[in-house]
Protein backbone atom coordinates (compact mmCIF):
# COMPACT_ATOMS: atom_id res chain seq x y z
CA UNK A 1 0.00 0.00 0.00
CA UNK A 2 1.38 3.60 -1.03
CA UNK A 3 1.10 5.96 1.97
CA UNK A 4 1.95 9.19 2.11
CA UNK A 5 5.10 9.55 4.38
CA UNK A 6 3.20 12.49 6.91
CA UNK A 7 0.23 10.53 6.89
CA UNK A 8 -1.02 12.40 9.58
CA UNK A 9 -2.67 14.30 6.97
CA UNK A 10 -3.69 11.45 4.79
CA UNK A 11 -7.75 11.10 5.75
CA UNK A 12 -7.99 7.64 3.93
CA UNK A 13 -4.84 6.60 6.26
CA UNK A 14 -6.55 7.71 9.25
CA UNK A 15 -9.53 6.32 7.98
CA UNK A 16 -7.91 2.83 8.11
CA UNK A 17 -6.48 2.71 11.44
CA UNK A 18 -9.91 3.04 12.65
CA UNK A 19 -11.38 0.21 10.55
CA UNK A 20 -8.71 -1.70 12.65
CA UNK A 21 -10.49 -0.87 16.07
CA UNK A 22 -13.67 -3.14 17.10
CA UNK A 23 -14.89 -0.36 19.09
CA UNK A 24 -14.55 2.46 16.67
CA UNK A 25 -15.70 1.34 13.25
CA UNK A 26 -18.74 1.12 14.00
CA UNK A 27 -18.79 4.92 13.72
CA UNK A 28 -17.60 5.38 10.87
CA UNK A 29 -19.53 6.96 7.75
CA UNK A 30 -18.67 4.01 4.67
CA UNK A 31 -15.49 5.23 2.83
CA UNK A 32 -13.82 4.19 0.03
CA UNK A 33 -11.07 5.57 -2.21
CA UNK A 34 -13.19 6.97 -5.34
CA UNK A 35 -13.53 5.25 -8.96
CA UNK A 36 -15.94 5.98 -11.44
CA UNK A 37 -17.07 2.46 -10.56
CA UNK A 38 -17.56 2.65 -7.17
CA UNK A 39 -19.00 6.19 -7.15
CA UNK A 40 -22.22 4.56 -9.46
CA UNK A 41 -22.13 1.93 -7.19
CA UNK A 42 -22.32 4.43 -3.83
CA UNK A 43 -25.27 6.13 -6.57
CA UNK A 44 -27.25 2.97 -6.75
CA UNK A 45 -27.31 2.28 -2.91
CA UNK A 46 -27.94 5.69 -1.65
CA UNK A 47 -28.90 8.07 -4.03
CA UNK A 48 -26.38 10.69 -2.46
CA UNK A 49 -22.75 10.94 -2.25
CA UNK A 50 -19.92 12.88 -0.52
CA UNK A 51 -16.33 13.67 -2.18
CA UNK A 52 -13.63 15.02 -0.81
CA UNK A 53 -10.06 15.24 -1.00
CA UNK A 54 -7.73 12.87 0.82
CA UNK A 55 -5.46 15.56 1.91
CA UNK A 56 -6.94 18.97 2.85
CA UNK A 57 -8.85 20.97 5.39
CA UNK A 58 -11.42 24.06 5.87
CA UNK A 59 -13.78 22.20 4.10
CA UNK A 60 -12.28 22.34 0.20
CA UNK A 61 -13.07 20.40 -2.59
CA UNK A 62 -16.14 18.97 -1.12
CA UNK A 63 -18.58 17.88 -3.52
CA UNK A 64 -21.99 16.39 -3.01
CA UNK A 65 -23.97 14.51 -5.42
CA UNK A 66 -27.57 13.51 -5.66
CA UNK A 67 -29.89 11.60 -7.31
CA UNK A 68 -33.33 13.97 -8.62
CA UNK A 69 -35.77 13.01 -10.34
CA UNK A 70 -35.70 11.23 -13.74
CA UNK A 71 -32.06 11.19 -15.18
CA UNK A 72 -30.43 14.17 -13.71
CA UNK A 73 -28.63 14.53 -10.16
CA UNK A 74 -27.68 17.55 -8.18
CA UNK A 75 -24.32 18.76 -7.50
CA UNK A 76 -23.19 21.02 -4.92
CA UNK A 77 -20.16 22.24 -4.55
CA UNK A 78 -18.88 24.25 -1.45
CA UNK A 79 -18.66 27.74 -2.68
CA UNK A 80 -21.30 27.60 -5.76
CA UNK A 81 -24.90 27.47 -6.71
CA UNK A 82 -26.47 23.91 -6.95
CA UNK A 83 -26.49 22.93 -10.45
CA UNK A 84 -28.83 19.92 -11.78
CA UNK A 85 -27.42 17.92 -14.75
CA UNK A 86 -28.18 15.11 -16.58
CA UNK A 87 -26.95 11.67 -15.18
CA UNK A 88 -24.45 11.43 -18.51
CA UNK A 89 -22.59 14.75 -18.09
CA UNK A 90 -21.58 14.04 -14.09
CA UNK A 91 -18.93 11.79 -15.66
CA UNK A 92 -16.90 14.82 -17.21
CA UNK A 93 -17.70 16.85 -14.17
CA UNK A 94 -15.80 14.64 -11.53
CA UNK A 95 -12.76 13.82 -14.17
CA UNK A 96 -12.13 17.71 -14.47
CA UNK A 97 -12.36 18.45 -10.41
CA UNK A 98 -11.06 15.56 -9.25
CA UNK A 99 -7.97 14.87 -11.71
CA UNK A 100 -4.75 14.38 -10.04
CA UNK A 101 -5.80 14.09 -6.99
CA UNK A 102 -6.83 11.11 -4.31
CA UNK A 103 -10.51 11.30 -3.33
CA UNK A 104 -12.98 9.61 -0.95
CA UNK A 105 -15.93 8.73 -1.67
CA UNK A 106 -18.52 8.56 1.14
CA UNK A 107 -21.91 7.53 2.54
CA UNK A 108 -23.78 10.70 3.03
CA UNK A 109 -24.67 11.09 6.75
CA UNK A 110 -28.27 12.82 6.99
CA UNK A 111 -26.95 15.40 9.34
CA UNK A 112 -28.94 16.93 12.24
CA UNK A 113 -29.88 20.73 11.23
CA UNK A 114 -30.90 23.78 13.32
CA UNK A 115 -33.02 25.94 11.09
CA UNK A 116 -32.41 23.49 7.88
CA UNK A 117 -28.50 23.90 7.85
CA UNK A 118 -26.19 21.13 8.90
CA UNK A 119 -24.26 21.64 12.19
CA UNK A 120 -21.39 19.21 13.38
CA UNK A 121 -19.07 19.66 16.24
CA UNK A 122 -15.58 20.16 16.78
CA UNK A 123 -13.77 18.36 20.19
CA UNK A 124 -9.89 19.49 20.88
CA UNK A 125 -7.85 17.21 22.98
CA UNK A 126 -4.34 17.24 24.27
CA UNK A 127 -1.73 15.77 26.37
CA UNK A 128 1.91 16.78 27.60
CA UNK A 129 4.15 15.09 25.57
CA UNK A 130 5.18 11.57 26.86
CA UNK A 131 1.67 11.43 28.88
CA UNK A 132 -0.73 9.00 27.60
CA UNK A 133 -3.69 10.62 29.21
CA UNK A 134 -5.87 12.79 27.02
CA UNK A 135 -8.22 15.71 28.13
CA UNK A 136 -10.59 17.76 26.34
CA UNK A 137 -9.42 21.33 25.95
CA UNK A 138 -11.62 23.07 23.68
CA UNK A 139 -15.33 22.00 21.84
CA UNK A 140 -18.08 23.89 19.95
CA UNK A 141 -21.05 23.56 17.64
CA UNK A 142 -20.65 24.67 13.83
CA UNK A 143 -24.28 25.65 12.12
CA UNK A 144 -23.60 25.45 8.36
CA UNK A 145 -24.27 29.04 6.24
CA UNK A 146 -27.61 28.77 4.20
CA UNK A 147 -27.09 27.16 1.49
CA UNK A 148 -24.25 25.90 2.55
CA UNK A 149 -22.93 21.54 2.86
CA UNK A 150 -20.18 22.16 5.21
CA UNK A 151 -19.96 24.02 8.74
CA UNK A 152 -16.49 25.28 8.41
CA UNK A 153 -15.85 28.87 10.68
CA UNK A 154 -13.93 30.21 7.05
CA UNK A 155 -16.84 29.60 5.25
CA UNK A 156 -19.12 31.89 7.23
CA UNK A 157 -20.48 28.77 10.00
CA UNK A 158 -22.02 30.21 13.03
CA UNK A 159 -20.18 28.79 16.07
CA UNK A 160 -22.23 28.28 18.83
CA UNK A 161 -21.96 25.62 22.50
CA UNK A 162 -22.12 21.94 21.87
CA UNK A 163 -25.09 22.42 23.99
CA UNK A 164 -26.84 25.18 22.24
CA UNK A 165 -26.45 23.26 18.52
CA UNK A 166 -27.57 20.21 20.11
CA UNK A 167 -30.46 21.86 21.94
CA UNK A 168 -31.54 24.09 19.00
CA UNK A 169 -31.61 20.96 16.47
CA UNK A 170 -34.39 18.79 15.03
CA UNK A 171 -32.82 15.45 16.55
CA UNK A 172 -35.73 13.18 17.05
CA UNK A 173 -36.23 11.78 20.94
CA UNK A 174 -32.90 11.70 21.85
CA UNK A 175 -31.10 13.01 25.68
CA UNK A 176 -29.09 15.71 25.77
CA UNK A 177 -26.62 15.15 28.20
CA UNK A 178 -25.98 11.42 27.58
CA UNK A 179 -25.09 12.60 23.89
CA UNK A 180 -23.34 15.39 24.89
CA UNK A 181 -21.15 12.79 27.23
CA UNK A 182 -21.05 10.35 24.40
CA UNK A 183 -19.68 12.83 22.40
CA UNK A 184 -16.56 13.95 25.07
CA UNK A 185 -15.99 9.82 25.48
CA UNK A 186 -15.59 9.28 22.19
CA UNK A 187 -13.41 12.26 21.44
CA UNK A 188 -11.17 10.95 24.11
CA UNK A 189 -10.78 7.47 22.35
CA UNK A 190 -10.26 8.44 19.04
CA UNK A 191 -7.24 10.21 21.02
CA UNK A 192 -5.89 7.36 22.40
CA UNK A 193 -6.72 4.80 19.06
CA UNK A 194 -4.05 7.34 17.15
CA UNK A 195 -1.69 7.60 19.50
CA UNK A 196 -0.70 3.88 18.84
CA UNK A 197 0.33 5.14 15.43
CA UNK A 198 0.95 8.97 16.35
CA UNK A 199 3.65 8.52 19.22
CA UNK A 200 4.46 11.95 18.92
CA UNK A 201 1.38 13.92 17.78
CA UNK A 202 0.03 15.54 21.74
CA UNK A 203 -3.00 17.32 19.42
CA UNK A 204 -6.24 16.44 18.05
CA UNK A 205 -9.27 18.41 16.45
CA UNK A 206 -11.94 15.89 15.64
CA UNK A 207 -14.82 16.98 13.77
CA UNK A 208 -17.95 14.59 15.49
CA UNK A 209 -21.20 14.52 14.43
CA UNK A 210 -25.16 13.61 15.36
CA UNK A 211 -27.66 12.22 13.12
CA UNK A 212 -31.31 13.52 12.74
CA UNK A 213 -31.81 9.84 14.41
CA UNK A 214 -29.20 10.65 17.44
CA UNK A 215 -26.78 8.36 15.93
CA UNK A 216 -23.10 9.84 16.84
CA UNK A 217 -20.48 9.44 13.76
CA UNK A 218 -17.04 10.19 13.60
CA UNK A 219 -16.10 12.83 10.33
CA UNK A 220 -12.53 12.76 10.00
CA UNK A 221 -9.59 14.21 12.37
CA UNK A 222 -7.08 17.07 12.13
CA UNK A 223 -3.74 17.11 13.15
CA UNK A 224 -3.39 20.85 12.96
CA UNK A 225 -6.64 22.45 13.82
CA UNK A 226 -6.77 25.87 13.85
CA UNK A 227 -7.27 27.92 17.13
CA UNK A 228 -9.12 31.17 15.53
CA UNK A 229 -12.97 30.01 17.15
CA UNK A 230 -11.33 30.20 20.74
CA UNK A 231 -10.64 33.80 20.36
CA UNK A 232 -14.08 34.67 20.12
CA UNK A 233 -16.31 35.54 23.29
CA UNK A 234 -17.40 32.63 25.42
CA UNK A 235 -14.55 30.47 24.14
CA UNK A 236 -11.75 32.26 25.22
CA UNK A 237 -11.57 30.03 28.75
CA UNK A 238 -10.92 27.27 26.67
CA UNK A 239 -8.51 29.43 24.32
CA UNK A 240 -6.78 29.59 27.71
CA UNK A 241 -6.75 26.16 28.59
CA UNK A 242 -5.47 24.94 24.85
CA UNK A 243 -2.64 27.34 25.11
CA UNK A 244 -1.18 26.03 28.36
CA UNK A 245 -1.06 22.79 26.66
CA UNK A 246 1.34 24.59 23.92
CA UNK A 247 3.27 26.13 26.20
CA UNK A 248 4.62 22.85 27.93
CA UNK A 249 6.46 22.11 24.68
CA UNK A 250 6.16 21.96 21.09
CA UNK A 251 3.69 19.80 19.52
CA UNK A 252 4.93 18.05 16.12
CA UNK A 253 4.31 14.13 14.64
CA UNK A 254 6.95 12.16 13.82
CA UNK A 255 5.35 9.16 12.69
CA UNK A 256 5.79 5.91 12.95
CA UNK A 257 4.27 4.09 9.99
CA UNK A 258 2.25 1.19 10.78
CA UNK A 259 1.43 -1.78 7.93
CA UNK A 260 -1.87 -2.31 7.31
CA UNK A 261 -3.84 -5.11 5.35
CA UNK A 262 -4.69 -3.87 1.50
CA UNK A 263 -8.85 -5.05 2.29
CA UNK A 264 -9.57 -3.29 5.68
CA UNK A 265 -12.98 -5.54 5.17
CA UNK A 266 -16.19 -4.40 4.30
CA UNK A 267 -17.78 -1.70 6.54
CA UNK A 268 -21.47 -1.24 7.38
CA UNK A 269 -22.59 2.48 7.77
CA UNK A 270 -24.82 2.68 11.40
CA UNK A 271 -27.25 5.05 9.51
CA UNK A 272 -30.42 2.54 9.85
CA UNK A 273 -28.76 1.63 13.87
CA UNK A 274 -30.44 5.38 14.89
CA UNK A 275 -29.87 5.88 18.57
CA UNK A 276 -28.76 2.50 19.49
CA UNK A 277 -25.77 1.93 21.71
CA UNK A 278 -26.10 5.59 22.92
CA UNK A 279 -27.21 4.66 26.51
CA UNK A 280 -23.67 2.37 26.61
CA UNK A 281 -21.35 5.00 25.08
CA UNK A 282 -19.79 6.10 28.48
CA UNK A 283 -18.95 2.42 29.34
CA UNK A 284 -17.91 1.05 26.38
CA UNK A 285 -15.31 4.03 25.60
CA UNK A 286 -14.21 3.83 29.65
CA UNK A 287 -13.23 0.32 28.90
CA UNK A 288 -11.34 1.12 25.42
CA UNK A 289 -9.39 4.09 27.35
CA UNK A 290 -8.57 1.95 30.73
CA UNK A 291 -7.24 -0.99 27.79
CA UNK A 292 -5.07 1.43 26.37
CA UNK A 293 -3.99 3.62 29.54
CA UNK A 294 -2.80 0.14 31.29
Amino acid sequence: MHLKQNSRFNKWYKHQLLLESKHLKRFLPETHLYTIEKFWEMMDQYNEVILKPSVGNGGKGIIKVSKTDGDKVEVNLQKSKKQIMFINDIEQLLGEKLEGQQYLLQYCIPLAKVNGNVIDFRYITQRNKGDTKWDITGKYGKIAKDGYITTNILNDGNLVTVEEALSRSNIKNFDLEQTMDALDHLSLALSTCYANSFKNQNIWGFDLAVDEFGGIWIIEANATPGFVPFEKPGFSEMGKKINSYLEVGKQIDLPEIQGLEEDPGKQVPNRNKKRKGILLLKDLFQIFLDKFNK
